[in-house]
């Protein structure tokens, strides 16, 4: 067993060098020196120095369907994405090898000069290279001595090559630095200025234990960097203080850039922010209703936060790009959902692009997911209106224009781009379950404002209105948990006749009642046949405007506009809309 190990050209560097560890039968594992060959070996690896404590390899393991959550990968695939992260930041001198399951992945960086004391700066680059490259693995064998690279049982992926090394990695200075060493971050001493929400937090994290080197230290830490940033919905820079004074709890205390590396990766994590503001989340069972719905903290308190939020500019409506539209609804306060409704041919996702573009201009990074064209034909109308020209999308046009349309391209390919990547293309599957999914990474990745147009083309079920009314109590619970606004675009009934379209307040969207019950805000748009000249209040005053389209405030509650009809002109060749004022009955 042992000779044909060593006559494998994969492991005959770690021979060369003296770096081979074994374990016997009983499970004793030592180093391999002076060519002795000890009885039944059973496992063989690699520790990465040699005899001499000369480190000439670091090591670290990716894990795949077994451990902790946090620590492993849910398939080969993610783990070899991740090892080649590490590989690309030392420049291709790592190599990336199956584990003897085939199923984990193996990661050995070549490094230049053998430095000495090569035992302990081993683990100093694995936990360096780690927090660098943000990778999942298990801290606790980071740098280990023996990382087994041979078994008696082999599985028909086992050590089976990714990538080769290429080269050396020189680890800068402050990889060798021993993280248990390092120079701890001052604790915040300033209590007079914390915020209320921060005092509790400091109260919260005061009852739990410090972090312990070795004792799944990192997951503490992790654990109370998402306390701070997840449970009480702290900013990074409010979050840091609390953070500080707890971490002169641990064992040895953090260093300042590795708290910061802890807060920025919460910051990062999805899921409801807020939760230990809200409610008690302590498994109970036979208490009253009211007990289990105890708040942890005075409803005062939690109250106070939100006026305060909206005092400090932190919580607040997003703008539409029409003044009476934003005023009279303030449709766009976090945690809402507003249905837009109107029948084919009256230019909803003309006036959704319009405000989708709007959106992105004041930085609201817009989600908006098409379901019934591809993100070219929408892109290319939202260029129309950019433009101020409808031709860009009249194919003839374009045609006996070439240069003209080429030129248009050019000119405006950052706006493609960008705004592009703001439309998204319908799903493989448009069932309830994948678009709240789509809901969720989106709003996750930092949407302000998400838009589904059109709502009601999501598929079908049996019992659709059981399936529309579990679509919008769960969509208001993500809008609820990420702060940001939701935009559901829906088509009438075909049913209804046209006269009951343009008269009835808010009853007679497609897809039952749960629209109209559990949104916030429901906006009509509605078309006219003719253009009127009609009395509009405006801001200049009361003025004679000509409109083609209606706007109807069906429903609001964080505004007292409802019941107002806004006048609207929408110019087909600039492919505009234009808000001309309250429609005087």
């Amino acid at each position: 067993m042992f000779e044909r190990l060593k006559r494998t050209s994969w492991t005959a560097q770690w021979f060369m060098c003296g770096m081979v560890c074994v374990m016997d039968s009983a499970g004793k594992s030592f180093e391999l020196k002076n060519g002795n060959r000890p009885e039944n070996i059973q496992a063989v690896g690699c520790g990465g120095w040699d005899e001499k404590d000369r480190l000439h390899w670091v090591g670290i393991d990716l894990d795949v369907g077994h451990g902790r959550g946090k620590t492993c990968y849910a398939t080969t695939e993610e783990a070899i994405e991740a090892a080649s992260r590490v590989r690309e930041f030392v420049g291709g001198a790592a190599e990336i090898r199956l584990s003897k399951s085939g199923s984990g992945v193996h990661i050995r960086i070549r490094i230049a000069g053998a430095p000495d004391n090569g035992r302990k700066i081993a683990r100093c680059i694995a936990w360096w290279l780690a927090a660098q490259t943000n990778i999942k693995t298990d801290h606790s064998v980071l740098g280990r001595q023996n990382l087994w690279i041979w078994t008696k049982v082999i599985k028909p992926r086992g050590f089976e090559l990714v990538l080769e090394a290429n080269g050396e990695w020189m680890p800068p200075a402050a990889a060798l630095e021993e993280p248990a060493l390092a120079t701890p971050a001052p604790p915040a001493t300033d209590t007079h200025t914390a915020t209320p929400v921060q005092e509790r937090a400091r109260r919260y994290l005061g009852k739990m234990a410090g972090a312990i080197s070795g004792q799944g230290g990192h997951d503490a830490t992790f654990h109370a960097a998402c306390v701070l940033i997840l449970g009480f919905r702290l900013s990074i820079d409010e979050a840091k203080p609390v953070l500080q004074e707890w971490n002169t709890k641990c064992q040895p205390p953090w260093s300042e850039r590795e708290l910061n590396h802890k807060l920025t990766e919460a910051a990062k994590q999805a899921g409801e922010r807020g939760y230990l503001l809200i409610d008690d989340r302590r498994e109970v069972t036979h208490k009253t209703w009211q007990a289990v719905n105890k708040p942890v903290t005075p409803p005062s308190e939690a109250l106070a936060c939100q006026v305060e939020a909206e005092i400090a500019g932190k919580r607040y409506a997003a703008k539409w790009p029409w003044h009476f539209v934003e005023h009279l609804t303030l449709a766009l306060m976090p945690g809402t959902v507003t249905v837009l409704c109107a029948p084919k041919g009256s230019g909803k996702t003309f006036l959704v692009l319009q405000g989708g573009q709007f959106w992105h201009t004041q930085g609201y990074n817009p989600a908006i997911l098409m379901l019934e064209e591809d993100r070219e034909f929408h892109l290319r109308r939202a260029l129309a209106h950019k433009i101020g020209n409808g031709a860009i999308g009249d194919p003839e046009w374009v045609k006996n224009n070439p240069d003209a349309t080429r030129q248009i391209i050019s000119e405006n390919k950052p706006f493609l781009d960008s705004f592009g990547a703001c439309i998204h293309e319908v799903l493989d599957s448009i069932s309830t379950e994948s678009v709240l999914k789509w809901v969720e990474a989106v709003s996750a990745a930092g949407s302000r404002v998400v838009v589904i147009d059109p709502i009601t083309a999501k598929d079908p079920s049996e019992r659709q209105w059981i399936d529309d009314h579990r679509f919008m109590m769960q969509a208001k619970r993500l809008v609820r948990r990420y702060e940001n606004s939701l935009v559901l675009v829906a088509h009438p009934p075909k049913t209804i006749s046209r006269d009951k379209r343009n008269s009835s307040w808010g009853d007679d969207v497609a897809g039952g009642m749960a629209y109209q019950n559990f949104s916030q805000t429901i906006l009509w748009l509605e078309y006219m046949a003719h253009s009127e000249d009609v009395n509009c209040t405006t801001p200049h005053g009361t003025i004679m405007q000509h409109i083609n389209r209606k706007l109807q405030i069906r429903k609001t509650r964080s505004k007292e506009g409802q019941g107002y009809t806004i006048g609207f002109f929408f110019d087909g060749g600039k492919v505009s809309f234009e808000e001309r004022g309250i429609v005087d009955d």
